[in-house]
């Protein structure tokens, strides 16, 4: 009897794939957002630097309206 008590407990501690399915999914989320955070920062930083610089032709301004 012992040992069926002990086989429902290891059910019961095992995660379900649909929790390992979603936890990789949020760990993909966060990632591609890390790598687009960094993207985006490298740009902001070269157009500071450019500004920083004295230079007034590092952002192309929008002049079609």
């Amino acid at each position: 009897m012992a040992s069926q008590n002990n086989r429902h407990d290891d059910d019961d501690n095992r995660p379900s794939s649909r929790a390992n399915l979603a936890g990789i999914a949020v760990a993909i989320v966060v990632a591609l957002v890390a790598v687009w955070l960094v993207f985006y920062l490298q740009k902001q930083r070269a157009i500071e630097d450019c500004i920083n610089s004295g230079r007034r032709d590092c952002v192309p301004l929008d002049t079609s309206n």
